[in-house]
């Protein structure tokens, strides 16, 4: 029977799990989908499976999540979703560690007026996203172009989850229409690690078909003497936000950028691998 999600929360089983936690999510794994996806805008079109769009999400700082009053994220056993993955991020944690963390959901079967989405923005977690040491601003931008929103509808923008580590001092989800950058969806000036929740936005922004949409990150990293990289741990970085809004559509769940490797082996000043 077709149920809305209106809240979730963490739970920490043990409850000492939560000292080695650093993030939890549940990503929804859709079904093999149809050959007009556009290929540009994700790779992971080539993978049977994918788990790639954000249900819930916790990191340090939060106790949870209440959807707005008349929107909830959609349980229904004939949509495009077959598997569920709960992913959880440890740091420091004992190696006996038996580990039982994961979600509270609350859902409803009296359905709200509007199901949720969410898109992911990132920049690719992997070492081509290079972080130059000795500097009190480094940014990075991860874009989804024009060509990856254009088949979407207008969508109404309730929330936002925003991510970086240690490094991250700023992360700025930006918009660009017909060519003209808009006042940011979200912005936060002093990201701190430990205090990362998903935000309600004070007002509803719209995303429309052909909109660029840019996540910008900033680092510093006076203080460090080699190169960062790219990746999950918490000695790496990432440049990842989430997007929730209605109504839910299937044409697009993420967006992702990456260098290319031979512009980052031309930026090093290596002309040629033996």
């Amino acid at each position: 029977k077709a149920h809305h999600i209106i809240r979730y929360e963490p739970i920490f089983s043990p409850s000492e799990s939560q000292n080695f936690i650093t993030l939890m999510r549940i990503l929804e794994c859709r079904k093999p989908i149809s050959d007009n996806f556009n290929s540009e805008c994700h790779e992971a079109v080539k993978i049977e499976r994918k788990c790639l769009t954000t249900v819930a999400m916790w990191m340090k700082g939060s106790e949870g999540f209440t959807f707005p009053k008349d929107v909830g994220y959609p349980l229904d056993s004939t949509s495009i979703a077959d598997n569920f993955l709960l992913e959880i991020h440890y740091q420091d944690a004992p190696i006996d560690l038996i580990d039982s963390s994961g979600f509270r959901i609350f859902h409803s079967a009296e359905r709200r007026k509007f199901d949720a989405g969410s898109i992911s923005l990132s920049i690719r977690p992997n070492f081509l996203h290079i972080i130059a040491p000795g500097y009190k601003r480094v940014v990075s931008v991860g874009h989804c172009t024009s060509n990856c929103t254009q088949k979407i509808e207008n969508l109404s923008i309730f929330g936002v989850s925003m991510l970086t580590h240690s490094a991250g001092t700023k992360v700025k989800i930006s918009l660009v229409r017909n060519g003209e950058e808009l006042e940011p969806i979200a912005e936060d000036s002093n990201i701190i690690p430990n205090y990362l929740e998903m935000r309600l936005l004070s007002s509803l922004r719209s995303l429309q078909a052909g909109d660029h949409v840019m996540v910008e990150c900033t680092y510093n990293t006076f203080k460090r003497e080699r190169f960062t990289l790219g990746g999950e741990s918490t000695n790496e970085e990432v440049c990842m936000a989430s997007i929730f809004y209605y109504p839910r559509q299937e044409q697009l769940v993420a967006c992702s950028s990456q260098s290319k490797i031979s512009d980052v082996l031309k930026a090093l000043g290596i002309e040629e691998l033996g």
